[in-house]
């Protein structure tokens, strides 16, 4: 699922009507995150935006993003600590 897509859903389950009543919420400008939902926009949030909008929805970064570890990936990543 693409980004604005999965950012749309999250704040309708949430209970925010206006993607500006979400913006207002977490402090982020209302243009910026109208970008972040808008699926033709081609820039992602920064990094300070992308950790506000996972920590008020206490989802991790990679669950926002839809981003999944190959296993032989997470092998080397356990290896690795």
């Amino acid at each position: 699922m693409c980004l604005a897509y999965k950012l749309r859903v999250l704040r309708l389950e949430n209970g925010f009507k206006t993607a500006k009543d979400f913006a207002d919420k977490i402090e982020i400008s209302y243009n910026a995150y109208r970008n972040y939902e808008n699926p033709n926009y081609q820039c992602l949030p920064n990094l300070q935006y992308l950790l506000k909008i996972a920590d008020y929805f206490q989802i991790s970064l990679d669950s926002l993003l839809d981003r999944k570890v190959p296993q032989k990936d997470a092998f080397l990543i356990e290896k690795t600590f």
